[in-house]
């Protein structure tokens, strides 16, 4: 297939638009969530190895109830 520059120049900036808008997502997401990251990474440099459980037990209780809601979301959809 032959594409034309204006197609590609089009594509990019699609393609731009989506990374930037997910970079800010994650951003937020991680501002949101500051004292669950905070927690585990005090819980690293205590143990410097930690348990999987463990991890879910810090982001259970110190996660926002926002990105808690969508991670229960995908568990659903998951099992699908």
């Amino acid at each position: 297939m032959n594409q034309t520059r204006s197609e590609a120049v089009d594509v990019d900036m699609e393609v731009e638009a989506r990374l930037n808008g997910s970079y800010r997502q994650v951003m937020e997401m991680m501002q949101r969530n500051r004292m669950a990251l905070d927690a585990l990474v005090e819980l690293l440099l205590r143990k410097e190895k930690v348990q999987g459980d463990e991890i879910v037990q810090v982001v259970e209780s110190l996660g926002h109830p926002q990105d808690l809601a969508q991670r229960a979301e995908w568990a659903d959809y998951e099992l699908l």
